[in-house]
C-alpha cells in the first residue's frame, strides 16, 4: 500500500464527513466508520513496520518467561502497567503480537471516538485534526505512549464532565503505562480555573519564570528519557510552535473566553503549547506536548462550529469576532487547505530512511511470515530493551 494509504484515510475523512450527519445523535454512525476504519489499519499493520516495533516485538517475545514483579518487568514500579499488558497478552496468544497491535488500535479509537462524540461540535473537523497533525500515524511506531494518550484522552473527557476521581485513575494508568504521561496531572486544576484578565497576567508570570529556568527544567524532564546526555538549544522557536500561538489567538478572538467548555480546552491546549516551546532543546518535549495537545481534535472544531449547549460566564469578559456563514466557511476551507498542506510536508513528505517505516505501509497479510520468523531471529540477536 505504502503512503497511498494515508491518502485514502484522509480521503474517506472528508468526504463521507460531507456526506454523513454532523449533528445530534446521527452523528454516532460517522464516529463509528471512522473509528472502525482507524482501528483496522493500525491494528492489521505490519508488525515490524518501524523500528520501534521491532524493539516492541522483542519485548514482547522475551517478557513471557520472566517473573511479574521481576527488575526487567516491574522495573520499579516505572511502566509496570505496559509490561504486564505484554506479558498477558504473550501468555494468552501464545506469543502473536498482532494481537498486541490490534487491542491498542481499538482501545485508542475507542477513546478518540468518546471524545468526538462526547464534546466535539463537529466530528469530521477532529479527525482531520487527528489525521493532519500527526497523531495518529504517531501511534504506528510509539505504541507505549500512543497507548497511554489514549487514557490521557479518557482522563480530558473526565475534565469536560467534573469527575475528579476518574481523572485520576486514567492519568494513573497512562502513567503506570508510560511514565511520563504523569505530566497531565495538573490539567485539572488548570482547565477549572476561570480565564480572567488576573489569571492571564498570572500564566504570563508563570510562562516567564519557566522560560527562565528552562534549562534546569529542560534537565529535570530529561532524566525520564536518557542519562549523561548535554542539550543544547538549536534557538529555533520552530513552526509548530508558532501555529499553536496563532489557533490560540485566533480561537479567543473568534470565540472568546467566555464560553466554559471553551476555556477548558483552550486551557489545556495552551499548557501543551507552552511545554511545545521546549523542543528546541528536544524533540522529547515535542511528545510530552502531546499528551495535551491532542485535544486539539476538540478545541478547532469548537473553533469553527457553534454548539448550542455551551455555557457562558459572565464574570470572564471577553471580545470576540462576529462571523457571518459565509466567513465561517471560508475560514473552514482555509483549515482544511492548510492541515492538508501541514500533514504532507511534516508527516507525507517525509524521506524514508528505511523498509522498515511507516510511509512505508504494509498490511500484515502482504508481509510472508517467512520474513517475520527471520525478523524475530535478528530481533533476539541484535536487538536492545525497547523504550520511547
Amino acid at each position: 500500500m505504502g503512503v497511498a494509504i494515508y491518502y485514502i484515510i484522509l480521503a474517506a475523512v472528508i468526504v463521507l464527513g460531507r456526506l454523513m450527519p454532523q449533528n445530534g445523535k446521527k452523528k454516532k454512525n460517522y464516529i463509528i466508520l471512522m473509528a472502525a476504519l482507524h482501528a483496522f489499519v493500525s491494528g492489521f499493520r505490519y508488525k515490524l513496520l518501524t523500528g520501534d516495533l521491532q524493539k516492541y516485538a522483542y519485548t514482547f517475545l522475551t517478557v513471557k518467561d520472566k517473573d511479574w514483579f521481576s527488575e526487567d518487568v516491574f522495573s520499579e514500579g516505572r511502566n509496570f502497567l505496559f509490561m504486564w499488558f505484554l506479558k498477558a497478552v504473550n501468555q494468552i496468544t501464545d506469543g502473536n503480537f498482532q494481537i498486541v497491535l490490534i487491542i491498542i488500535a481499538v482501545f485508542i479509537e475507542l477513546a478518540v471516538a468518546i471524545v468526538v462524540f462526547k464534546h466535539s461540535p463537529s466530528p469530521w473537523l477532529s479527525y482531520l485534526i487527528w489525521n493532519c497533525f500527526g497523531f495518529y500515524s504517531f501511534g504506528f511506531s510509539a505504541l507505549k505512549q500512543s497507548f497511554a494518550m489514549g487514557f490521557i484522552l479518557l482522563a480530558f473527557s473526565a475534565i469536560m464532565e467534573k469527575k475528579p476521581v476518574r481523572f485520576i485513575v486514567f492519568v494513573a494508568v497512562a502513567g503506570f503505562i508510560h511514565f511520563p504521561a504523569f505530566i497531565f496531572l495538573p490539567a485539572y486544576i488548570i482547565a477549572s480555573r476561570k480565564i480572567t484578565y488576573k489569571n492571564i497576567l498570572l500564566y504570563i508570570i508563570i510562562a516567564i519564570l519557566i522560560f527562565t529556568f528552562r534549562k534546569d527544567i529542560v534537565e529535570f524532564v530529561t532524566e525520564f528519557y536518557y542519562e549523561d546526555k548535554d542539550f543544547v538549544s538549536s534557538g529555533r522557536i520552530g513552526g509548530r510552535f508558532l501555529m499553536l500561538c496563532i489557533i490560540l489567538i485566533a480561537g479567543a478572538f473568534i470565540k472568546g473566553i467566555d464560553g466554559k467548555k471553551f476555556s477548558t480546552v483552550i486551557s489545556v491546549v495552551a499548557v501543551g503549547t507552552v511545554i511545545q516551546l521546549f523542543s528546541s532543546f528536544d524533540n522529547i518535549f515535542t511528545r510530552l506536548a502531546d499528551y495535551y495537545l491532542q485535544m486539539l481534535i476538540v478545541l478547532i472544531p469548537m473553533i469553527f462550529t457553534d454548539f448550542e449547549d455551551e455555557k457562558y460566564d459572565d464574570s470572564a469578559a471577553s471580545y470576540k469576532l462576529f462571523l457571518n456563514k459565509k466567513q465561517k466557511q471560508l475560514l473552514t476551507i482555509c483549515l482544511v487547505l492548510l492541515s492538508v498542506a501541514f500533514y504532507y510536508f511534516t508527516v507525507l513528505s517525509v524521506k524514508i530512511v528505511s523498509v522498515d517505516d511507516y510511509l512505508n505501509f504494509k498490511f500484515s497479510w502482504e508481509v510472508s511470515d517467512d520474513l517475520w520468523d527471520e525478523a524475530v531471529k535478528n530481533i533476539q540477536l541484535n536487538s536492545e530493551t525497547s523504550g520511547d
